[in-house]
């Protein structure tokens, strides 16, 4: 499949070097242009402290304080990946960063970390420029988790608009279930018929059955079975026939039971619209 395939694409900063430039010229006289060594996860990497304190606030603050770092001709960076470190200062020398969706959300951490804002930058841009049916759910989990609440808008705006494709991707499997409710609540859902949502909330269900069967009454609340037609009725009732649900849950009482009464909800809704 295509979307196997990993992508990169390169993204440069506009007027990267000449606002380097200017940031070098002002540390020149106390910075110099003065090597370090950086010890990043057993790897050893060199760069020139005016290059980097001309595209990272961090280290700015390390190199023109008293920290003893300042002092210093090694320094070794906890909790940093090297490869993630390669990237960055190929990007405070290049202006440019090759990024794909195997790598932005580390590039991302690390850039913030760093304060690397302009890198940072060019990685919300591949974020937002980027993201599609099958990277949308990992953004808006990466955007909350990190409180960053534009990205998170936009994620979320993005799975209301292509509900549907999202509902089809194994990530969506995975969904918590309140920020499932969350989506099939939201008045911004856009779906061609109510027959889409029965799809996804029953895939969610079989995805693991056992702990979510009890939930199922609740999700399938959400769905406006009145908006349905008779031939997306008839479609449900082949759905949820116990002879389709047994080929793919194996059943215990109990899960037998609750599946019962969300069919006989389902058939309620059928019956008033007859």
């Amino acid at each position: 499949m295509l979307r196997d395939l990993e992508i990169w694409q390169k993204f440069e900063f506009p007027m990267h070097e000449a606002k380097c430039s200017l940031h070098i010229l002002h540390f020149y006289t106390s910075l110099a242009l003065v090597l370090i060594s950086f010890l990043c996860m057993s790897r050893l990497h060199e760069a020139h402290r005016a290059r980097l304190a001309a595209s990272s606030d961090y280290f700015r603050g390390m190199f023109t304080s008293s920290m003893k770092e300042s002092r210093q001709e090694s320094v070794s960076l906890l909790l940093v990946g090297a490869a993630k470190f390669e990237a960055l200062l190929h990007y405070t020398y290049s202006g440019a960063l090759a990024l794909g969706w195997g790598c932005v959300f580390d590039l991302t951490c690390t850039s913030l970390q760093l304060q690397f804002q302009t890198a940072f930058s060019l990685c919300l841009n591949f974020l937002q420029q980027e993201i599609d049916a099958y990277s949308c759910l990992g953004v808006a989990s990466f955007a909350e988790a990190y409180g960053m609440a534009d990205l998170l808008a936009l994620a979320d705006d993005f799975v209301l608009r292509h509900f549907q494709d999202v509902s089809i991707t194994p990530k969506f499997q995975d969904l918590p279930v309140e920020k499932l409710k969350k989506y099939l609540q939201s008045d911004s859902l856009c779906v061609p018929s109510e027959l889409p949502v029965f799809k996804a909330v029953m895939c969610c269900i079989k995805a693991f059955p056992r702990k979510r069967v009890k939930l199922a009454r609740e999700l399938m609340g959400t769905i406006q079975f009145p908006l349905m037609t008779f031939k997306e009725f008839k479609e449900v009732k082949s759905i949820t026939s116990f002879q389709t649900l047994n080929q793919t849950l194996t059943l215990n009482f109990n899960l037998f039971t609750d599946l019962c009464q969300i069919r006989h909800h389902i058939f309620v809704q059928m019956k008033a619209m007859l």
